[in-house]
C-alpha cells in the first residue's frame, strides 16, 4: 500500500479486520471435492491456512553500459550508447533453470556440467529499527552451487557494497502469481516509476497483505565455502532512506560548517534576498563570503543578532510572529532593545521548518536529484519526491497547544529558557513560508482537503512545516553530533524538553518502499480511538494465528522509588513530571482509581514522591555531628576562611544584580505554608511561562477527552503471529486475554514490523507500546468520567521566592499608593489562572490578565514597624502598613483608551455586581482638588476603616478638576479652534450620560463631604482593612485575590485591582471579561464622539479659511 496515503494512528481498515476475524475462525469455503482451479479461488475469501507454503525471491537489476575515454578530457570517461537492462533473479523457479544450456544475461548456469541445482534463498530476516521504525534492515541467507554463476553474478551483481537488491516472500497457493521484474526494465525509465507505483499501491488490500517487497543497498555480506564447494552467503541491506541518516557530520563533506560555522549567514542571506533590495544586497554580501572563515562564528552571530534587533521593535499587540517573518520563514524575536538587559540574552533567531527541511536538510544531507532526458534537475520540492531519498513532511503534524502558545507570548524571566521552537499565530495559505500544505488529511475514514489554521487548532495540531526552530538548536545539535541522524534526534529532544514532552517528533518512513523519511509527533492522535471497534486479536482459541506472545513491564531508569511511591498513594495525585505521570496512569487504571491502596509487607515506612515544590531540609545536614572529633577539633585553622566567604557572597550578590534580582529574593523562598486539610497538588512555578508549561502538561497527559494526549505507558506487547502485510507502524489492536483491568482502557500501537521467513514458515512480529484510551484516563481518579471534569481544582500553582519578589516589586510599581513592607506581609501567595481576553469588535486585539490568590499576616511586619517608627520619612506611612492594603488608581488616562477603561472600572467595582458592599460598609471620600485632596490618596498615611475615595464629574456645581486635567490631556483637545463653550458642552454631556446610567451601590455611604457631588463618579481607591489576628492558613479574613492586566497600555489606570476574599461575589475570570466587555462599549461611544468632534472642528476650520478667503477678496489689491 501507498503509506504517505495511510494516517499514522488510524484504525485498521475494516476490510482487514474481517479477513483477520474470518482468519481466527478458521473458515473454509471450498468444500472437500471441489476443483482448487485458478477460477473459483478466491484469495479475498481463502482463509483455510495449511494449503499455503512460505517463498522468497530476491533480485537485483542493473544498467550495464561501456565506457570509452573522453576524447576532450583523457582523465575522464564516458558512455557508449544507453547500455542494456538486465535483471539478476534467485529463486526464480523458472522450469529451465536445471538446463545446461547457454542461457541469456538474466538466468543462471551458464556453464554447469554438473547439473548442481539453481542458487536458492534459505531464509530472510527483516526487522524495522527507530523507535517509529522508520528505517530496515534485512538479511538475507542463500546458497550459490554453480563458481560461475558465483563469480559472473553474484559477486559482480550482489555481494557488492552499495548494490540495491530487492526481495519479495510471502504466502503462495494455487491462486498466487508474482510479478516479473523483466517487465519493469524493458523501457527507458531508469527510474523504475512504474515499478512502485504497481507494486506498492495495490488496491487490493488482502491479495498485498500476503506478500511482501523489500529493498535496499548493500552495507555488508559474508561468504562460507562448505564441504560441497558451495557458497553459502550472508548478504545484508538496508532501506535506501538509511544513506540520510547515517551521513557523517564533518568538515570533511562540509555539513558541520554548514550547519554551525555558516547557518545564520546563509539565513540572513535568504532574509535578504526577500527584501526590495535583495539581488544587490546578497551580491555584496557574496562577494564577502570570504570573511565567514576569516571572523569567528560567535562575532558573526552577534553582528547578525545586532542586524535583526535594531529591525524589530517590541510590540506587545502584534502578532507572535509578524506577517513578513512567516512567509520568509526567518523570524527574530526581540523583547527589548536595551542591550544591557538581561533579557536581552534571552532573545533568539529562528527559521521554519520548511526552510530547515527544503534548503537545507534536502539540499545539504540529502543529495540525490532527478534529472530529466538532458540532465536538467527536476525540482525536488516535497510535492514531487516521495520515492527518492529525500526528507519530506508534507503531511506530519505537530501538537499545537493553546497553553504553549501563551507561554511563547509572556515576556521571559531570568530563570527561563531560551525556547527552542515557536508557533505562528495563524498559518493559513499563501501566508508562510510552507508552499506546500498537508494534502492527506482522514476524517471518519474519508479523505478531505486541508482548511485553515482555525480547523488545525480546535484538533491542537499544527503542520511541521509550520513550526519556527531556533538557529542555535541546530547549530549546537550538529556540532556535538557524528551524523545527520544524532543531529536531528538531539534537535527532536531538545523541543520535547521545552515543549514539557508534548511534542515528541520521531523519524518514520514516508512510505513502504521506504526511500525517504518523514516524520510525526507520537502524541498526535489524529483519529479518537473508540473501544469498542478496536481489533482484538483472538490469542486463546485453537484457531488462532498468534503464535507467541509477550506482555514485559519495564521500569525506566531511575524509576524504582517512584513506582514504589505511586503504587502505595491512598488518594489521587497529580504530577508534572513526565515518568511519574506515566507511572500515575499506569497505577490508576490498575487499581481502578485507587479504590483501594495495596501496600506490601514489610511497610518500612511512607515513601514520598519527589514533587516540585520540594524545600531541601538542611537541618537534617546541619544536624548530623562528626564522628570522632578529635580533642582540638575548634583550633584546627581553616585558611582564610572569612575573606574567602565574604568574595564569594559578593559574587552571587554581583550576579544577582546583573540579571535584575533582589539579593533578599532568597527570604521568600517559603512563603506558602501548606494547609495540611488541601488535598491539591502542589506545583512550584519559576515565572510565568513556567506556570503555562504546568498547565500544558497537566491538562494535556492526564485529563481525559478528545484531543488529549495518551502517554506511552511502560509496558509493552510483543505479538508474532502468522505472516502477514496487513499492518504497518502506526496501527492498533488489543488482545482478548489481557489482565481484567487493562480491559477497553488500553490498546497497543505497533512501532516496529519484523519478518522472519525460513523454507517451511513466515512469521511476523508486531512490537508495540501500550496507550490508554484517551478518554479513559479518568480511571487513575475514579471509576466515571466525571471524576477529572475538575482537574483544575486538584492543582495549586506556587511561586518560588525570586519569582514572588518580581512580581510584588511589579505590582508596587503599579500603584501610586507607598505601601511598605506589603509583600513582608504575605504568608501565602498562589496562581490562580492566566488568559488573553478578546472581543469580536474592539480597537485592542487582546487584553492579557492573570489572577492570584494572597494571604496577609500583619504581625508579621510589626517588628519592621517598630523599627522604622523613629524615621520621620517613613514613619507617616509604617505605622499603617499592617492595618491597610489598599486598591488604589495608578495615574490619572491620557488616552480616550484610558478613559474608557477607568469609566468601566468605576462603573463595575462601584456597583453591587462585583463587590458585597454590604459587608464593606463603605463611605465616599473626596479627592476632587489638584492638591491636598488627590496627593493624600496617594499616602498611605491617611487610610482609614472603609474609605472609598473618588473624584466626581463635578462638584459644587463646578467641573471637578481631575476630571478636567484627563478630558483636557485626552482626544478632547482636537478642538484647537472650536469654540470652547461648544466643545466643553460635548464632552461634559457625554459624561452626564454615562452618570444616568450609572449604578453606584446603596451601600456606599455618600458622606457630607461629597454631598456636592453630580455627574460621573470616577474611583480613586479603596481602603481595604485588614484583620488584626494570629495568622491562621484556613482562615479567609486576610485573604485577596489581584488581577493584573498587562499587554496593552490602556489598563495604566488600573492595572492591578486587589479585592478581599470575602467581599468580591464572582471569579476573577468573569471579573475580567466584564472590565473588557464594559471597555469595549465605552470606548466604541467615545471613538464615536471623538470623531462628531473631529468633523465640528474641520468644519469651523473650513468656516475661518472661507471667511480668510472671502476678506482676501475685498482688499483693494
Amino acid at each position: 500500500m501507498d503509506l504517505s496515503k495511510k494516517i499514522f494512528g488510524s484504525n485498521i481498515d475494516p476490510e482487514v479486520q474481517k479477513y483477520f476475524k474470518n482468519l481466527q475462525k478458521g473458515t473454509f469455503e471450498i468444500q472437500p471435492g471441489d476443483p482448487l482451479s485458478d477460477t473459483s479461488f478466491d484469495s479475498s475469501t481463502q482463509t483455510y491456512l495449511g494449503d499455503r507454503t512460505p517463498y522468497a525471491r530476491m533480485w537485483t537489476a542493473v544498467n550495464v553500459v561501456s565506457v570509452q575515454k573522453d576524447p576532450d578530457n583523457p582523465s575522464k570517461f564516458k558512455p557508449i550508447g544507453d547500455g542494456k537492462n538486465s535483471v539478476y533473479i534467485v529463486n526464480d523457479n523458472s522450469f529451465n533453470s536445471y538446463e545446461s544450456s547457454e542461457l541469456n544475461s538474466v538466468s543462471e548456469l551458464g556453464n554447469n556440467p554438473l547439473l548442481k541445482p539453481a542458487a536458492g534463498v534459505t531464509e530472510v530476516t527483516s526487522r524495522a529499527e527507530g523507535s517509529l521504525g522508520a528505517l530496515r534492515r534485512t538479511v538475507v541467507k542463500f546458497v550459490v552451487y554453480n563458481k560461475e554463476d558465483f563469480d559472473k553474478t553474484f559477486l559482480p551483481f550482489f555481494l557488492k557494497p552499495g548494490s540495491h537488491i530487492f526481495v519479495d516472500f510471502g504466502w503462495s497457493d494455487k491462486a498466487f502469481s508474482l510479478y516479473d521484474p523483466n517487465d519493469f526494465i524493458k523501457n527507458t525509465d531508469l527510474e523504475m516509476g512504474d515499478f512502485y507505483d504497481t507494486i506498492y499501491n495495490d488496491d487490493d488490500k488482502i491479495k498485498s497483505g500476503f506478500t511482501t517487497t523489500v529493498s535496499g543497498q548493500v552495507t555488508k555480506y559474508d561468504i562460507n565455502i562448505n564441504q560441497n564447494q558451495s557458497f553459502e552467503c550472508t548478504l545484508e541491506f538496508v532501506s535506501s532512506n538509511y544513506q540520510l541518516l547515517d551521513k557523517e557530520v564533518s568538515e570533511d563533506n562540509n555539513l558541520k560548517f554548514i550547519f554551525t560555522n555558516v547557518l545564520e549567514d546563509l539565513i540572513l542571506l535568504k532574509y535578504l534576498n526577500n527584501s526590495a533590495e535583495g539581488s544587490e544586497l546578497v551580491k555584496e554580501e557574496l562577494s564577502r563570503k570570504y570573511l565567514w572563515n576569516s571572523i569567528p562564528r560567535e562575532e558573526r552571530s552577534k553582528n547578525i543578532k545586532k542586524f535583526f534587533d535594531s529591525n524589530t521593535t517590541p510590540d506587545s499587540n502584534a502578532p507572535l510572529i509578524d506577517n513578513y517573518s512567516k512567509l520568509v520563514g526567518v523570524f527574530y524575536q526581540n523583547f527589548t532593545h536595551k542591550s544591557k538587559s538581561p533579557i536581552n540574552q534571552k532573545e533568539a533567531l529562528y527559521i521554519s521548518f520548511a526552510v530547515f527541511e527544503d534548503d537545507f536538510l534536502n539540499n545539504y544531507v540529502a543529495t540525490t536529484v532527478k534529472k530529466d532526458d538532458n540532465g536538467n534537475i527536476v525540482s525536488n520540492t516535497v510535492d514531487k519526491t516521495t520515492n527518492i531519498p529525500k526528507f519530506n513532511s508534507r503531511n506530519t503534524y505537530v501538537r499545537w497547544d493553546e497553553n504553549l502558545f501563551n507561554m511563547m507570548k509572556i515576556k521571559p524571566r531570568s530563570l527561563d529558557r531560551v525556547l527552542s521552537f515557536l508557533y505562528p499565530d495563524t498559518w493559513d495559505i499563501k501566508e508562510t513560508s510552507n508552499k506546500y500544505k498537508p494534502n492527506i488529511i482522514v476524517e471518519k475514514g474519508k479523505e478531505r482537503e486541508w482548511k485553515n489554521t482555525s480547523d488545525d487548532k480546535s484538533k491542537n495540531r499544527i503542520p511541521m512545516r509550520e513550526l519556527f526552530i531556533r538557529t542555535t538548536t541546530i547549530i549546537e545539535a550538529f556540532d556535538t553530533s557524528s551524523n545527520v541522524n544524532d543531529a536531528l534526534e538531539k534537535i527532536f529532544d531538545t523541543i520535547f524538553e521545552d515543549s514539557g514532552n508534548l511534542i515528541n517528533i520521531r523519524l518514520m518512513k514516508n512510505n513502504d518502499f521506504e526511500s525517504s523519511l518523514t516524520f510525526h509527533d507520537a502524541n498526535i492522535e489524529p483519529v479518537e480511538k473508540e473501544q469498542e471497534k478496536t481489533f482484538v486479536f483472538d490469542i486463546t482459541s485453537g484457531n488462532t494465528i498468534v503464535q507467541n506472545v509477550d506482555l514485559k513491564f519495564e521500569t525506566p531508569k531511575a524509576g524504582l522509588s517512584s513506582m514504589i511511591a505511586i503504587g502505595g498513594l491512598s488518594t489521587p495525585k497529580l504530577f508534572d513530571d513526565f515518568q511519574l505521570m506515566r507511572f500515575n496512569i499506569l497505577n490508576g487504571i490498575q487499581n481502578d482509581g485507587l479504590k483501594k491502596q495495596i501496600r506490601h509487607l514489610p511497610v518500612f515506612g511512607e515513601t514520598t514522591v519527589t514533587e516540585n515544590h520540594i524545600d531541601v531540609n538542611i537541618s537534617k545536614i546541619l544536624n548530623t555531628s562528626l564522628d570522632n572529633k578529635p580533642k582540638n577539633f575548634s583550633k584546627i585553622p581553616i585558611t582564610n576562611v572569612q575573606d574567602r566567604y565574604a568574595s564569594r557572597k559578593e559574587a552571587q550578590e554581583s550576579y544577582l544584580k546583573t540579571v535584575g534580582e533582589s539579593p533578599d529574593a532568597i527570604e521568600s523562598d517559603k512563603i506558602n505554608e501548606l494547609d495540611e486539610d488541601d488535598k491539591r497538588t502542589v506545583f512550584t512555578a519559576n515565572s510565568e511561562r513556567d506556570i503555562e508549561l504546568i498547565k500544558a502538561k497537566v491538562f494535556s497527559f492526564v485529563k481525559s477527552g478528545t484531543n488529549s494526549i495518551s502517554p506511552v505507558l511502560p509496558i509493552s506487547l510483543t505479538l508474532e503471529i502468522y505472516g502477514n502485510n496487513f499492518l504497518n507502524i502506526g496501527d492498533y489492536f488489543t488482545i482478548n486475554f489481557l489482565p481484567e483491568h487493562f480491559k477497553e482502557r488500553v490498546y497497543f500501537q505497533i512501532v516496529g514490523v519484523d519478518h522472519s521467513v525460513s523454507t517451511s514458515n513466515w512469521k511476523t512480529t508486531y512490537n508495540t507500546v501500550m496507550r490508554p484510551y484517551s478518554n479513559k484516563k479518568y480511571h487513575q481518579f475514579g471509576s466515571t468520567a466525571s471524576d477529572d471534569l475538575a482537574l483544575g481544582d486538584r492543582v495549586q500553582i506556587n511561586f518560588n521566592g525570586t519569582m514572588f519578589n518580581q512580581l510584588f516589586s511589579e505590582f508596587d510599581k503599579l500603584t501610586e499608593t507607598n505601601h511598605p513592607f506589603k509583600k513582608d506581609m504575605v504568608r501565602q501567595f498562589e496562581f490562580i489562572e492566566s488568559n488573553t481576553l478578546t472581543y469580536p469588535i474592539s480597537d485592542v486585539q487582546s487584553l492579557d490578565y492573570a489572577s492570584y490568590l494572597v494571604n496577609y499576616d500583619p504581625k508579621k511586619i510589626q517588628p519592621k514597624i517598630d523599627k522604622v517608627l523613629g524615621n520621620s520619612d517613613l514613619k507617616k506611612n509604617a505605622d499603617k502598613a499592617n492595618k491597610f492594603i489598599p486598591l488604589s488608581l495608578n495615574s490619572p488616562p491620557i488616552s480616550t483608551q484610558g478613559i474608557s477603561w477607568l469609566v468601566a472600572v468605576s462603573n463595575i467595582l462601584l456597583g453591587d455586581d462585583v463587590i458585597d458592599w454590604k459587608k464593606f460598609n463603605g463611605k465616599f471620600i473626596n479627592t476632587n482638588q489638584r492638591g491636598g485632596g488627590f496627593k493624600k490618596s496617594n499616602e498611605l498615611q491617611y487610610a482609614d476603616e472603609n474609605q472609598v475615595w473618588i473624584f466626581p464629574q463635578n462638584y459644587n456645581n463646578k467641573l471637578g478638576n481631575i476630571y478636567s486635567d484627563i478630558t483636557q490631556r485626552s482626544f478632547f483637545n482636537r478642538a484647537k479652534r472650536a469654540s470652547e463653550k461648544d466643545f466643553q458642552n460635548i464632552k461634559d454631556n457625554f459624561f452626564n450620560q454615562l452618570a444616568k446610567k450609572q449604578k453606584i451601590s446603596s451601600e456606599i455611604e455618600n458622606t457630607k463631604e461629597v454631598a456636592g457631588n453630580s455627574g460621573f463618579i470616577f474611583l480613586n481607591r479603596i481602603d481595604w482593612s485588614l484583620v488584626d489576628r494570629v495568622y491562621d492558613v484556613k482562615s479567609n479574613e486576610n485573604k485577596f485575590k489581584i488581577l493584573h492586566f498587562s499587554g496593552n497600555s490602556l489598563v495604566d489606570s488600573f492595572p492591578v485591582i486587589e479585592i478581599p476574599f470575602l467581599y468580591l461575589k464572582i471569579p476573577t475570570s468573569q471579573l475580567a471579561n466584564l472590565l473588557f466587555k464594559e471597555y469595549n462599549k465605552l470606548f466604541s461611544e467615545l471613538d464615536n464622539l471623538a470623531e462628531n468632534i473631529r468633523i465640528k472642528v474641520e468644519e469651523e476650520e473650513q468656516e475661518i479659511n472661507k471667511k480668510l478667503y472671502q476678506s482676501f477678496d475685498t482688499l483693494p489689491f
